[in-house]
């Protein structure tokens, strides 16, 4: 989970975010609800804050399964833009949405007014995250949050594979 905090900011006042990995993106759900402040106060003081501020839940298919992005509303940010057409935040009803985009690693996916929270959930075992990461690590743009284990696997089972030709069949 990242959390897209005010000291942070420079001369912006927009948060953009990226997709984390290849894929395409298949529904959305926009899921109206609280505009609580995400800070570590809020964090715990208030159960279930992730999920009862609003939030726009994006399901991606990736060469890996499905990965879910969890865009989190917050105080004074209620505003959750998407580079895809689809429910303007913020939102009064839930409403699912059907797409067929193909975004790349690195692409926009949308921007924040002031910054808030993205949550990015994988199947277990796809992603590796990065070990130096540690609750309230102070994370910067290009900064590795982890990475697929698919590579790893794949050099795996090559590694453990024998190929035969044809030839050797017969």
């Amino acid at each position: 989970m990242a959390t897209f905090a005010p000291f942070t900011w420079r001369l912006t006042i927009t948060i953009e975010f990226t997709c984390p990995f290849a894929g395409q993106l298949e529904k959305t759900y926009a899921v109206p609800g609280a505009l609580f402040s995400v800070n570590g106060a809020t964090e715990e003081g208030v159960e279930g804050l992730f999920c009862r501020n609003e939030r726009l839940v994006c399901r991606f298919n990736t060469e890996f399964g499905p990965m879910l992005v969890v865009l989190v509303g917050a105080l004074i940010v209620a505003s959750i833009e998407t580079v895809w057409p689809g429910p303007r935040s913020p939102y009064k009803v839930e409403q699912y949405n059907d797409h067929s985009i193909g975004l790349n690693r690195g692409d926009e996916i949308g921007r924040f007014l002031l910054g808030s929270t993205v949550i990015c959930c994988f199947p277990k075992g796809a992603v590796e995250l990065n070990p130096e990461l540690k609750v309230g690590s102070k994370i910067r743009l290009g900064e590795k949050f982890g990475q697929s284990t698919l590579r790893k696997y794949f050099k795996e089972v090559l590694e453990e594979s024998t190929f035969t030709t044809s030839k050797d069949i017969e």
